[in-house]
């Protein structure tokens, strides 16, 4: 009985980590970037300026984003793809 609840409990915690809000991939209408790119780029900027304006690497700036939202890597590598073809 109690390994059940613990079980259930487990599956719930990780069904709320995982689930995303699908209004984060929506672009904002002032300047069309969704939720998860504004995080990126604060959180970049939050770095850059930390650092005195040195290049902050991926692994950190991930570090950074993921701590506010659930994301992978290859979904940040993306995005940073995106920002880089302007």
């Amino acid at each position: 009985s109690d390994l059940l609840l613990v079980l259930l409990f487990t599956i719930f915690i990780l069904a709320e980590i995982t689930t995303m809000d699908e209004r984060d991939y929506l672009p904002d209408v002032r300047d069309g970037l969704t939720r998860i790119e504004r995080i990126i780029l604060t959180s970049l900027n939050e770095l850059e300026k930390q650092r005195d304006g040195r290049m902050v690497p991926t692994a950190m700036l991930y570090g950074r984003v993921v701590e506010q939202i659930d994301i992978s890597v290859d979904d940040l590598q993306s995005i940073l793809q995106k920002f880089n073809r302007g």
